[in-house]
Parts: structure tokens; sequence; C-alpha cells
């Protein structure tokens, strides 16, 4: 935004023993770099702090692994991005050609998300 603009830039680094794999399932982890992300009755915030929100979630899928979640509330956009592997289905409709590189931009406003 504009009325930002003067802010001074937030950026920085974190050890990776601050940014932990988390089971969510027996197939899949999570990393949580930035906002929030439900983990069963678990919130877990990740620790980069951004002056607009995110959501930023690493996910670790094993073979034939699957994962569900909402992007936060007041998000508009999500993106995936598949940098190992492929991806066999995304919002439960077959994905062709999507491996390692793929990137997949999505409507978070749309019911079909």
């Amino acid at each position: 935004p504009a009325a930002r603009k003067m802010d001074d830039p937030r950026y920085g680094t974190v050890p990776s023993k601050d940014l932990p794999l988390v089971p969510i399932s027996d197939t899949v982890k999570a990393r949580v770099l930035a906002g929030e992300f439900r983990n069963g009755d678990t919130m877990i915030q990740g620790p980069f702090q951004t002056v607009q929100p995110v959501q930023m979630v690493d996910l670790e899928l094993e073979p034939n692994g699957s994962v569900s979640f909402d992007v936060q509330s007041g998000l508009d956009t999500a993106m995936l991005y598949v940098y190992e592997g492929s991806l066999a289905s995304v919002n439960d409709q077959e994905a062709t050609d999507l491996q390692a590189g793929s990137i997949i931009l999505m409507d978070a406003t749309s019911a079909e998300r």
C-alpha cells in the first residue's frame, strides 16, 4: 500500500530449528513459514513477520499422500509450487503435467478452492 511506501523493510532469516516439520497425518508434514495454519485443534503461527497478511506453508507429502486445508479468511489468492515430485490432483480434479517446477495460481475466494 502507498501509505507504507517509506516503512522500513521487513525481512530476515530464521534458523531451521525454528521451522520444524509438524506431522499433520501419516503421509503429510507441514512447515509453517508465515501466517496461521490449523492442525486439528492446534493453531500454528509461522515465525516470519509480514506487513500484509499471508499464509505460507511448506507441505511435504509422501507418495500417494493427500492434504486439505483452508486458506485464511481475507486472503484472495493461493499459489501452489511443486518443488519436487509431482501431483495427481488439485482441488479434487485430476492434474496433468504437474511436475517439479509447476506453479498453480488459484482464486482463494472461489467456492471451488
